[in-house]
C-alpha cells in the first residue's frame, strides 16, 4: 500500500515513532500501524484530514535548508522547500495523493479505467511532476521504465516550475532509457525559459539514465512527458494564461498516445549513439560530404588498448591529439577525466576505458597534451569543471560532439551537438570553471611524478 510505505518512510525521516505520531493526530498506534502494514485503508471522508495533519507534524520535524536531500530514497524527483509551510504543502500532496491511488487499487481491476487528473497552477504543477513520477521510480524497480519527453523546448521550464526540480537518485539505481525530443523550430535561442537546447542537461540527464537525443518536428501547444505503459503529463494554459498538468493513466488512451509518438519517433533524427552502434552514423549513406566530427568520432571509437603496450598506447593518444586539433577543433575536457586518469587504479575516459595503464605512461600522455599547448599557444584546449568524465569537441561545421561515460551502464555515449549552441554554452562554462588548462595539466604531471618517485 503506497500510503503505508510513504507514512513509514516519512517517520522514519522524521526520527518520530508510530505511538508519538499517533497521539499527535489524536489516533489510535494501532490504526498507525495498520495502515503503515496495509491493513487500513484511510477513507475518503477522512482523507483530508488525515493527510493535513500528517503533513503537519511531519514538517515540523523534518524541515530545515535543503531538507529535501533527506527524501531521495523514497522521493528520487524532489524540489527545495523555501518554509515549513511550502513542505507542509507539499506533504499534504503526497499523501492524498498515495491514499488516492490506494483507493482507486483497491476498487479497480486491471481492465477498469483510470480517471484522468487535473492539476492547476505552477506550485502544484511542479509539486505533483515529483510526487508522481516518483512513485513510479520507486515501482517494480527491476522493471526498465522508458521516458519520452518534449518539455524543455515547447514549454518554458520556468513557467512551469519545473526548473526548480530536482533528481537525487537513491543508492538503489535502475534501468532508466530517457529520450529527449526537441524541436529547434519552436523557440528562440537565447530565451530565459526557451533555448533551442541546454547542453547542461545532457551531463545531467546521464548521471541519472541511459539519455537519447532526437531532433523531430513537434507541436508547441501539446508538451508531454510520457513513462511507456504507465503515465503521460500532457501540459497546457488555461485561457488566463495558468499552466495547467493532465496526467492520464488509463491503457486504452496511453497505447493510443504512444502510436502517436512512436510516428513522430520514426521520423526523428538520432542525435545520439553508442559505442555499439556508432558506426551507423559514420556510415550514414545520405551524407555526401564527409564531416569534420567524423575523423574525431573514428579516433575515439578506434581506441581500443586492451592488452596493447603501453608505448603503442601512447603513440595512439599522440596520434589521437593530432586528429582532434586539426582545423582549429576546440576541446573541453571534463577536470575529473584527468584527475581519474592519474590517479585512479582503472581509468575510466571516453578514450581510455577499464584498462591498466602504468603511471610513468599516464604521465606521458600528458606531457603530450602540455607539450602540445606549450607549442601552440592559442591551443584550444580546456579544461572545466563539469560532474561527468566527458571530452567535448567542438567543430567549426554541423555537428559537434559531446563524449562521456555514462556512469550506470559505463559505456561511451556519443552525443551530436548544434556547433553554434555548444560554443555559446561551452564558453560560458569555460569562463565560470576559470582554469588554466596548462598550469592545471602541468599540476598533475607534478603530483603524478611525486607519486611515481616517492617524494
Amino acid at each position: 500500500m503506497k500510503t503505508g510505505r510513504l507514512l513509514k518512510s516519512l517517520l522514519d525521516i522524521a526520527d518520530i515513532t508510530q505511538k508519538n505520531f499517533a497521539e499527535s493526530i489524536y489516533t489510535s498506534p494501532s490504526t498507525i500501524s495498520k495502515i503503515i502494514t496495509g491493513k487500513h485503508l484511510v477513507s475518503s471522508s477522512d482523507e483530508k484530514s488525515f493527510s493535513a495533519k500528517a503533513a503537519r507534524i511531519l514538517a515540523d520535524n523534518i524541515f530545515e535548508t535543503n531538507c529535501y536531500f533527506k527524501f531521495r530514497d523514497i522521493l528520487p524527483i524532489i524540489c527545495d522547500f523555501i518554509s515549513k509551510h511550502d513542505l507542509e504543502q507539499f506533504l499534504l500532496k503526497a499523501f492524498m495523493y498515495a491514499i488516492e491511488i490506494d483507493r482507486e487499487n483497491s476498487e479497480d481491476s486491471v481492465n477498469i479505467n483510470r480517471p484522468t487528473k487535473y492539476y492547476v497552477g505552477r506550485k502544484q504543477i511542479m509539486h505533483m511532476v515529483c510526487i508522481i513520477t516518483s512513485d513510479y521510480l520507486r515501482t517494480d524497480r527491476h522493471e526498465l521504465l522508458e521516458f519520452y519527453s518534449a518539455l524543455p523546448l515547447s514549454f518554458g521550464y520556468s513557467q512551469l516550475g519545473l526548473d526548480e526540480i530536482k533528481v537525487v537518485p537513491p543508492a538503489l539505481r535502475r534501468e532508466l532509457i530517457f529520450n529527449q525530443l526537441f524541436d529547434p523550430g519552436q523557440c528562440l535561442r537565447g530565451a530565459d525559459d526557451c533555448i533551442v537546447e541546454n547542453i547542461e542537461t545532457v551531463y545531467t540527464t546521464e548521471q541519472y539514465s541511459e539519455l537519447y537525443r532526437w531532433q523531430a518536428t513537434l507541436d508547441p501547444t501539446k508538451p508531454f512527458l510520457l513513462l511507456k505503459d504507465k503515465y503521460i503529463i500532457l501540459f497546457n494554459q488555461q485561457i488566463d494564461g495558468t499552466p495547467q498538468m493532465t496526467v492520464i493513466t488509463n491503457k486504452p488512451e496511453l497505447d493510443n498516445i504512444y502510436d502517436h509518438i512512436a510516428a513522430i519517433m520514426s521520423k526523428a533524427k538520432r542525435l545520439t549513439y553508442t559505442e555499439s552502434d556508432i558506426e551507423e552514423y559514420l556510415n550514414d549513406k545520405s551524407v555526401t560530404e564527409e564531416r569534420l566530427i567524423d575523423s574525431r568520432i573514428r579516433a575515439i571509437s578506434e581506441m581500443s588498448p586492451t592488452g596493447t603496450p603501453a608505448d603503442e598506447i601512447v603513440e595512439g593518444i599522440r596520434q589521437l591529439m593530432q586528429t582532434f586539433v586539426q582545423d582549429d577543433v576546440s576541446i573541453f575536457i571534463s577536470a575529473d577525466v584527468l584527475n581519474a586518469f592519474v590517479f585512479s587504479k582503472e581509468v575510466l575516459v571516453p578514450v581510455l576505458r577499464d584498462i591498466e595503464i602504468p603511471l610513468r605512461d599516464r604521465i606521458k600522455i600528458l606531457e603530450i597534451i602540455r607539450d602540445y599547448m606549450e607549442a601552440n599557444k592559442h591551443a584550444n584546449i580546456h579544461i572545466i569543471n563539469i560532474s561527468l568524465h566527458s571530452i567535448t569537441v567542438l567543430c567549426l561545421d554541423q555537428p559537434s560532439l559531446i563524449c562521456l561515460i555514462n556512469p550506470f551502464s559505463k559505456k561511451a555515449k556519443y552525443h551530436l551537438v548544434d556547433s553554434n549552441v555548444l560554443k555559446e554554452q561551452m564558453e560560458k562554462s569555460s569562463a565560470k570553471s576559470f582554469i588554466n588548462a596548462y598550469r592545471y595539466i602541468s599540476n598533475l604531471i607534478d603530483q603524478a611524478q611525486e607519486r611515481l618517485f616517492g617524494h
